[in-house]
């Protein structure tokens, strides 16, 4: 089965083509469901293997891979003739990301990678939005990133700090400048659910976290810090903060590990030890991460193609015949990504 074959079953049923869908049905066989690999559940192509394979890692979305387009995406890419796994971190649905997170989507990818059913170091990561990111920080483990054959992300964020200011403040640094943006209401919850998920103490992280609803920024705000730890109450202080020059002197504080925490969550920190070609594509202006997210990412990767497109719509495609050529890059991008777990 050429690439070129398989972009085209895949896309029939992400882009959900009614005729084309209906073909690629027909064509291919239906997927088997194989359980539950490492926390994540699986499907094969059908019978026989080894296959190449897909980890595919949800951006922070709460219907997870029952979202449509999701479920889309695995049937395509099984019926590709990939096993393709989808695991769901703790947490991530809701906006948080951790270390536990990370941990957890580095699992995933070991057990895929080891079972007989799976082509060894034909094991491919495709993770969008936050997903890309753990995507991207899981190639640089060395428990897997040996295992890889490519990773594909689609509009990651390169610096967890970057992100908590923006979320925060509204505010991005680019190039010596205070650049303002719309931030959407999921970031910033995205980033308070993420902070509070790091404190150490358990019954804190409990108490504040049920404080968070209906709006976390906005019901972080009304929390008394005076009643909490130094820890909790510098990251309270911080996510309070609006101005960033308020911002900027609460990070400064926070407590070393927590510090080392974010940067242990940046893709930037650890770009240059994944060892697997990187697929990277963005929309030309993304309401969630600004694009130098991903430029920076580029400058440190060793083996990287930066495809940018209007076809996506933060991590969704769409297919417009005034934009015929946008949509060609896109599958091109697509063929290569497919092609690197075959070879």
């Amino acid at each position: 089965m050429s690439a070129l074959w398989r972009a085209f079953v895949l896309l029939s049923l992400v882009l959900d083509v009614p005729v084309l869908r209906g073909i690629v049905r027909r064509l291919t066989a239906t997927p088997r469901d194989h359980g539950v690999v490492g926390g994540a559940p699986t499907l094969t192509p059908g019978r026989g293997g080894p296959w190449p394979a897909y980890v595919f890692v949800n951006g922070a979305h709460p219907e997870r891979r029952r979202e449509p387009v999701v479920a889309r995406l695995l049937e395509g890419l099984a019926r590709a003739g990939y096993v393709v796994a989808a695991p769901e971190p703790t947490g991530l649905g809701d906006g948080r990301i951790t270390l536990g997170t990370l941990e957890e989507t580095v699992l995933a990818i070991e057990c895929i990678a080891s079972l007989p059913q799976v082509r060894q170091g034909a094991v491919g990561v495709l993770g969008v939005s936050t997903g890309a990111s753990l995507g991207l920080l899981a190639g640089a483990d060395p428990r897997v990133r040996d295992s890889l054959s490519v990773v594909v992300a689609v509009t990651p964020f390169a610096s967890l700090e970057r992100i908590i200011r923006l979320g925060v403040t509204g505010s991005y640094r680019t190039r010596g400048l205070e650049v303002r943006r719309e931030v959407p209401e999921l970031l910033e919850d995205g980033v308070v659910r993420s902070l509070i998920a790091t404190l150490s103490d358990p019954m804190e992280r409990e108490r504040l976290c049920a404080a968070l609803e209906p709006r976390p920024m906005d019901a972080i705000a009304q929390v008394d810090s005076a009643e909490l730890t130094r820890e909790a109450a510098g990251v309270v202080r911080m996510l309070s903060s609006r101005d960033t020059g308020s911002f900027d002197r609460g990070y400064h504080d926070l407590p070393p590990q927590l510090k080392a925490t974010i940067d242990a969550l940046s893709p930037l920190s650890v770009a240059g030890l994944i060892r697997a070609p990187v697929e990277l594509v963005v929309p030309p202006e993304d309401l969630y991460f600004p694009r130098d997210e991903v430029l920076a990412l580029k400058r440190e990767l060793a083996l990287s193609r930066l495809t940018v497109t209007p076809t996506l719509d933060h991590t969704r495609p769409s297919f417009s015949r005034s934009q015929l050529g946008a949509f060609v890059e896109f599958v091109r991008f697509a063929i290569r990504g497919l092609r690197a777990p075959l070879r």
